[in-house]
């Protein structure tokens, strides 16, 4: 499910919606996944 909330954080992401792309990064950081974090630090 991490995953998931990567995944549509790095489509908001590029398409300029970084408030909802750093929302889905956070969510998915907070469930434990790594690469959530790493793409949460980028923005």
């Amino acid at each position: 499910m991490g995953q998931d909330y990567t995944n549509r954080g790095n489509a908001y992401n590029n398409k300029g919606q970084y408030d909802r792309a750093i929302s889905n990064f956070q969510k998915a950081c907070d469930m434990g996944y790594g690469l959530g974090c790493n793409n949460l630090q980028r923005i």
